[in-house]
């Protein structure tokens, strides 16, 4: 099967070297070929088959049809509740395809706290609850979100000062309140190709984001996310792999990109 598959990759050491193109590849952002050459490598085994009759002796030269119904690759989807509550076709087709989930909206800072100090989780709850109920796991995206359009109206004309009180508690009530139940988190989302938070927090304050994160939910496996350089049009994991381990350095336990 050549599949084309969006993984996320889980980081062991303190540090990270990180190669978008499979190294025999030819040409610099040929993405279908390096990801089929990896799943011929990484993804495929040989099986052997041994079929015996009722007596327990192997049987020779049958016909035999496999269908797999499951399988152990993190495929994911994100989901959102509209649909989910109201379309029962939407549920079924993340059920027959998919074990991860992501919310679309609903765990992002602006769909949690639309207004200042005024919570509110109701639809990602749901959305967690019945993949909880269907044995999907879930991943939280994104705790923040450097573009400033995704940045919550009322957090855009903060001081630097009051700004980094209000990620402190975005990070306590958020992570908080998934807390043992996303696996994972996407902290701070796209911060190669905007810079809303970076500008005002710097990097340390990128950094501390991971920190705090990790101090309320430790068991909660922290990633970067990205597209800009990984997709849509082409390959340039240095600036990613350069800003990662900035970030590392100055203490951020990142588990993930």
């Amino acid at each position: 099967m050549n599949n084309r598959i969006k993984g996320y990759i889980a980081l062991s050491g303190a540090s990270l070297a990180l190669c978008m193109f499979f190294a025999g590849s030819t040409v610099k952002g040929d993405w279908k070929s390096d990801a089929n050459a990896r799943i011929e490598t990484n993804r495929k085994r040989n099986a052997e088959l041994t079929i015996l009759d009722m007596n327990s002796n192997s049987v020779r030269d049958i016909n035999v049809q496999i269908s797999q119904v499951k399988h152990s690759f993190a495929f994911g989807t994100c989901i959102a509740y509209g649909p989910l509550s109201s379309n029962a076709n939407y549920r079924n087709y993340i059920l027959s395809h998919f074990e991860w989930a992501v919310c679309e909206n609903e765990s992002k800072w602006p769909a949690n706290e639309p207004s200042r100090d005024s919570e509110t989780y109701t639809e990602a709850d749901y959305i967690y609850n019945w993949c909880n109920n269907n044995g999907i796991k879930m991943r939280g995206h994104c705790l923040f979100w450097e573009q400033p359009s995704m940045v919550p109206s009322w957090a855009t004309s903060l001081s630097c000062s009051e700004l980094q009180g209000e990620v402190n508690e975005r990070i306590d009530n958020g992570v908080g309140h998934f807390k043992d139940k996303f696996r994972h988190w996407d902290i701070d989302n796209e911060m190669l190709s905007n810079d809303f938070y970076g500008s005002c927090l710097g990097n340390q304050g990128r950094a501390n984001m991971f920190i705090r994160a990790n101090q309320v939910d430790p068991n909660c496996k922290l990633f970067m996310n990205e597209y800009n350089g990984n997709s849509f049009g082409g390959y340039n994991s240095g600036p990613y792999v350069t800003r990662t381990n900035q970030l590392i350095a100055l203490g951020a336990p990142i588990h993930g990109i």
